[in-house]
């Protein structure tokens, strides 16, 4: 199943084997920010405005909602025990919940601004939050303590994600780079150039030797943990992929760049 938010106040249920809608569930309190479901797929989490509610696929009803925050929701997470769901948002605050009662039971405060999204590690102690000022920081979800930043970034961080064995944390940024940090110093142990646009995704393989990262630029990237060298390049075909414009009248500079950034190609390239 896919669950995809709108605008239009509703979330949409897919099947991902037909491509149709199956169910569409509407918002009561606005337009929808961000939606998550539970590791288990029994559970989704929807955020519009301020609010959370918790939708339950067994009995196929809200089973609570929640005034989370003062100001819009702009991203929900679950802990990958499921137990837990972070609330993200431009209040200053990264609120966790406790699923089952729908209780807050820490608040964590940053920087103005700072709350743009979060990662769980894998045993459920760290959340990783990114930062309007290119800062990740590394929280303790029970005591709230922040144990570390992390601050080479010169641009701002879009994309994070924890190695299954939590020893490594993956940082992807307008900056173009992706840094790999070992989540116990806080050092970051390597930097990988290839992307050309911002990196908007990052993903770990359960064997933790390899992890993806996906870019605005069109491509996935798959990379090795250990000696940072990208292993393979994947981009679906745009529509002009190979067509050679070599020697074509009419085209000015503007529209020759235009059709490259399409897939054509000149002589030499």
């Amino acid at each position: 199943m896919l669950a995809s938010g709108s605008n239009d106040f509703t979330v949409r249920l897919w099947n991902i084997q037909t491509g149709e809608c199956s169910k569409i569930l509407r918002g009561d309190t606005g337009k929808l920010s961000s939606i998550a479901f539970s590791p288990d797929g029994l559970k989704l989490a929807i955020a519009s405005r301020s609010a959370i509610q918790l939708w339950d696929f067994d009995i196929e009803q809200n089973i609570y909602e929640i005034i989370a925050h003062k100001g819009s929701i702009t991203k929900l997470a679950f802990s990958c025990d499921g137990q837990i769901i972070a609330s993200l948002n431009y209040d200053d605050t990264v609120k966790l919940w406790d699923v089952p009662t729908g209780k807050c039971f820490k608040t964590l405060t940053g920087k103005k601004n700072w709350s743009r999204s979060g990662a769980f590690s894998a045993d459920t102690t760290i959340i990783a939050t990114c930062s309007d000022d290119y800062i990740a920081r590394l929280w303790n979800i029970y005591t709230g303590q922040c144990l570390m930043t992390l601050e080479e970034h010169t641009g701002q961080i879009k994309a994070f994600a924890f190695s299954c064995d939590g020893q490594v944390l993956a940082t992807g940024s307008d900056d173009l780079t992706i840094k790999l940090w070992n989540v116990h110093t806080g050092k970051s142990l390597i930097t990988l150039l290839g992307h050309t646009r911002t990196i908007s995704s990052i993903s770990f393989s359960p064997n933790g030797e390899v992890f993806s990262s996906c870019a605005e630029d069109g491509l996935i990237k798959i990379w090795n943990i250990n000696t940072g060298e990208c292993l393979k390049t994947l981009r679906s075909n745009r529509p002009y992929e190979r067509m050679n414009i070599t020697g074509v009248k009419g085209l000015t500079e503007a529209e020759k760049g235009t059709l490259k950034a399409l897939g054509a190609v000149e002589d030499g390239e």
